[in-house]
């Protein structure tokens, strides 16, 4: 049958055409009548001949195997994907891992690349600036710390942003500073004592700490000396150290008394007199008006000099009994306030004070700490806790010490704080230096020096910031130098004076002293060695060096006798000699004039049974002829 339509020949008795799809049976559909009246109209006389229309099944099966290709290219491209992915997870992780490994191991320049490759790797990771960050400030670099921050504070997600922010305001005003000492130093404590030296007279200047480049090193119950470098310089334990102008260090001795030794001048000097030892200096408190421990002793009920600086000033409301002052002082507990030029500047309001110190003075309310300037102004808040632990307000320095609560003094252009247990160090202009939680304890600075404590050891930083000028150096940028002829070696002094020490061991045995003292303050160390077989003959031998050899100046009668630098601790060219016995002194000045030694004695005096013989805090320490330690100085 063929198609009406398209003319296709078609199977007998099929209804429609296999090729157009028009019915064979002789009816016409109403699409087909429609499309030829259509093209009747168009003016179309046939139809245009069109392709057959392709079998449903192959276009199916193409269409399925183009949508299978699709997939198999989108599920490479999302496996090359994921596999890349992967990959750079790997590699982010293998950096971080890098860095803590070299960390722990103190490669701080290959833990640092490590932490910047994997920002690189996955800039929007919070964890390698953490771990950067961390590394800056174990190495004292703030600057770079707050750098890094702010770089996080851009690249990671707006929820980890806070905790960068936080870095940045507490750094970005802190101080560089650099490892001195690196913290390998094992010790319960390092601390300072108070400053007992009684020519910062009145007392009520003497509530800070002692410093001269060493510190009271703990351990246990076992106390020593160590230097800001590190090195101990004390061999044997002491049970008490005190500082009256230097360290003086009590040891049992094989007895129910203490031995005392003294260090200074980077040596232990063993087996020091005692007889200076008294308390000194003078008290002043408020009763009504300005009172001083002097005029109500009576040994001495004198006015007291007016002090210059500004001085802490307790209100007391008795006189003390003039025998038992010392006990009276101890038992006033009145509020304080600040004093100068002969008026209050504060009222009576602080429940403790330190004294002026770098221009600051500590203060206690209601059991937090401050620090205000000398016009009495806040400019560190009543908001710390107390920072030294080991304040002894005690009278006398041989006494077994009482410590209290205070605060350190300032030092250096700064103030060491602490509060809940967290240690930061501010400038005297209240600056943040270094901020709370980074060390686990800090001590007070020195010459842009201080100690400081982490991971339960103790080093020493320098902070970058810090005015580490010495005088000596101060003096040599001025111009000035010492008038100093020759400038000895320890070999020089060993060479020049260990024959006599040697000569007087072998003629009188060990109990024989000497001392090393620049008498006529031009560089060189004097010997004054001891001679003889009791107090009633012994005489000191005197010898100097020129022109690199040992020069005999002269004797001095010993007996009985104790010698002092001059009462400003030993700027004047002379020392004084205090012969006493049986309630008698005699002081004497022992100078050199023209190369020669001379002896002016000054008076001779009996002393009351109730006074003392005469001291200052300044002793010249002598030790015995068989301990070598005082020769080996530069």
């Amino acid at each position: 049958m063929k198609c009406p339509v398209c003319g296709k020949e078609n199977k007998e008795g099929a209804n429609f055409c296999g090729q157009c799809g028009a019915p064979l049976n002789g009816t016409v559909s109403e699409e087909t009548q429609e499309l030829e009246e259509t093209q009747e109209l168009s003016g179309l006389d046939e139809p245009e001949e069109e392709e057959p229309p392709k079998k449903r099944g192959r276009g199916r099966k193409a269409a399925v195997i183009i949508a299978v290709l699709v997939l198999a290219v989108a599920a490479a491209g999302a496996g090359i994907w994921i596999w890349r992915g992967q990959k750079q997870e790997k590699e982010y992780r293998d950096q971080v891992a890098s860095g803590d490994r070299y960390l722990e191991e103190m490669d701080y320049e290959n833990a640092e690349a490590a932490y910047q490759a994997a920002i690189s790797i996955q800039p929007k990771a919070p964890e390698p600036y953490r771990a950067l960050i961390d590394l800056y400030l174990q190495q004292g670099e703030p600057d770079k710390a707050v750098e890094t921050a702010r770089q996080a504070q851009e690249a990671v997600p707006e929820e980890d942003r806070e905790e960068f922010d936080e870095v940045v305001n507490k750094w970005e005003n802190a101080e560089t500073y650099t490892w001195a000492v690196e913290p390998e130093i094992q010790a319960d404590d390092i601390y300072y004592v108070r400053d007992g030296n009684c020519e910062q007279s009145p007392d009520n200047e003497r509530r800070g700490q002692f410093q001269d480049g060493y510190a009271v090193i703990q351990q246990g119950d076992a106390l020593g000396i160590i230097g800001m470098d590190g090195v101990m310089k004390t061999s044997e334990a002491y049970e008490t150290i005190s500082a009256p102008g230097f360290y003086l260090m009590g040891r049992q001795d094989g007895g129910d008394t203490l031995t005392y030794d003294a260090f200074y001048d980077d040596t232990v000097h063993r087996g020091l007199v005692t007889g200076f030892l008294d308390a000194c200096g003078t008290w002043f408190s408020w009763q009504g008006e300005l009172h001083n421990t002097l005029e109500w002793s009576y040994l001495t009920m004198e006015e007291a000099e007016m002090p210059e600086e500004v001085i802490p000033v307790m209100e007391v409301e008795s006189e003390p009994d003039e025998t038992a002052i010392g006990q009276w002082m101890e038992e006033q507990d009145g509020k304080y306030a600040l004093f100068q030029n002969g008026s209050m500047i504060t009222d009576f309001i602080y429940d403790n004070c330190g004294s002026l110190s770098d221009g600051l003075i500590a203060v206690e309310q209601n059991g937090k700490w401050g620090y205000v300037n000398e016009e009495g102004e806040t400019v560190i808040p009543l908001e710390f806790d107390a920072s030294w632990n080991q304040f002894d307000e005690g009278i006398s320095v041989t006494e077994t010490p009482e410590y209290q609560e205070l605060c350190y003094g300032a030092s250096g252009g700064y103030v060491v704080l602490v509060k809940d247990g967290e240690w930061e160090l501010r400038t005297t202009d209240g600056k943040t230096a270094i901020p709370s939680g980074v060390f686990e304890a800090i001590r007070p600075v020195y010459e842009g020096h201080c100690w400081v404590k982490q991971d339960g050891k103790w080093g020493v930083i320098t902070l970058e910031n810090a005015d580490t000028e010495t005088e000596e150096r101060e003096a040599e940028e001025n111009g000035a130098e010492e008038e100093n002829p020759a400038v000895l070696t320890a070999q020089d002094y060993q060479n020049a004076y260990q024959p006599f020490l040697q000569e007087a061991y072998a003629d009188y045995g060990e109990y024989m002293y000497y001392a090393l003292v620049d008498i006529d303050k031009n560089g060189v160390q004097e010997l004054l060695v001891q001679n003889g077989t009791c107090e009633a003959d012994y005489v000191y031998q005197v010898y100097t060096i020129q022109n690199g050899g040992s020069v005999f100046l002269g004797d001095i009668p010993g007996g009985h006798t104790m010698f002092y630098l001059d009462e400003n601790g030993g700027t004047e060219p002379y020392i004084i000699q205090l012969q006493g016995h049986m309630s008698v002194q005699t002081i004497s000045y022992i100078s050199i004039e023209n190369g020669q030694l001379s002896r002016t004695e000054l008076y001779t005096e009996e002393i009351p049974a109730d006074e003392g013989y005469y001291s200052n805090p300044y002793p010249v320490m002598m030790t015995d002829v068989t301990d070598a330690s005082l020769l080996n100085r530069q």
